[in-house]
């Protein structure tokens, strides 16, 4: 029977399948849309973090920041007291001065008006400083506590491993997030997909009936409800998409407008893995809650 027919009726049928389940199926995008946007938002985060850290170099470096008013002398003693550490590597001295310069150069001039003020009152608020590479990373916190509670005359220690730490930990959390949030909205496409596919059996039981009995194939009567799914699938990563496109577009353009200083990946280095995740998990969410269904209900 199924070769009586082209595809053209198992695209009609399902078309007319599903515009009979409006209701439920626009439901379904909804949802399916919901998950991939804050699957797709929270990935490009985790990405453009990763990309920001990979821009810090130097992670085998901690900086010392001296106390306001520190002599010569003490400096000088701070510099040699580091320097007999076990794990230090190298020293080396950031005077006041060389600090504001490096800041003013890592802005740009188009920031400079922010430093007018200190330029005209011949202030500077930056403080000396210890740039300390160390030999060991295992060793990383014993070092950090030397310098931050057996030293004297320390303002403030900080590191770029500290950074990526914190970011990690970041990431961590915002992976955890996706993944709880979008496995339960995927649970409630499949339940949703489920369901409209046996309402919709339900629905044509005596004519699916009357097939299977005139020897309709499993394949002839459950194919129409796979490729219902599937523009169910296709429309929802479509919308997903569009939205993520133009909206991950829009941020980065004010991002490198307002906040050069914050780097993001080009939408257009990531457009095709977006796209290419989006109608890969939409279409195998609907595909997985239609074989269920079908599987189930096919038999009438």
């Amino acid at each position: 029977m199924s070769r009586r027919y082209s595809n053209t009726y198992f695209l009609s049928t399902a078309f007319k399948s599903f515009t009979r389940n409006g209701f439920m199926n626009i439901s379904t995008i909804i949802i399916l849309v919901s998950a991939m946007l804050i699957c797709g938002t929270f990935s490009l985060v985790f990405v453009n973090l990763d990309h920001n850290v990979a821009q810090i170099d130097d992670y085998n470096e901690i900086v010392v920041y001296a106390k306001d008013g520190t002599t010569d002398e003490d400096l000088e003693a701070m510099r040699t007291k580091i320097e007999e550490h076990k794990n230090t590597k190298s020293v080396t001295f950031v005077p006041k001065e060389e600090g504001i310069v490096n800041v003013r150069e890592l802005f740009g001039p188009e920031y400079d008006y922010l430093f007018q003020r200190y330029d005209e009152g011949g202030i500077n608020p930056l403080p000396d400083s210890f740039i300390i590479e160390f030999h060991n990373i295992n060793q990383f916190d014993e070092l950090k506590y030397f310098l931050s509670f057996e030293l004297d005359n320390v303002d403030q220690v900080s590191s770029h491993l500290d950074i990526a730490k914190k970011v990690h930990q970041i990431k961590n959390i915002i992976l955890i997030v996706s993944l709880v949030l979008t496995g339960l909205l995927a649970i409630v496409s499949l339940f949703i997909i489920a369901n409209t596919i046996k309402l919709t059996f339900k629905y044509r039981e005596e004519e699916i009936a009357i097939m299977k009995f005139i020897g309709a194939t499993n394949f002839f009567i459950t194919w129409p409800f796979i490729l219902e799914s599937w523009i169910v699938a296709i429309i929802s990563a479509g919308l997903a998409f569009g939205i993520e496109f133009f909206a991950y577009g829009y941020i980065c353009k004010v991002m490198a407008e307002h906040y050069p200083m914050i780097q993001t990946i080009p939408v257009d280095d990531v457009w095709t893995v977006l796209a290419a995740a989006f109608f890969g998990a939409s279409i195998l969410v609907c595909f997985v809650g239609a074989f269920i269904s079908t599987r189930r209900y096919s038999k009438v």
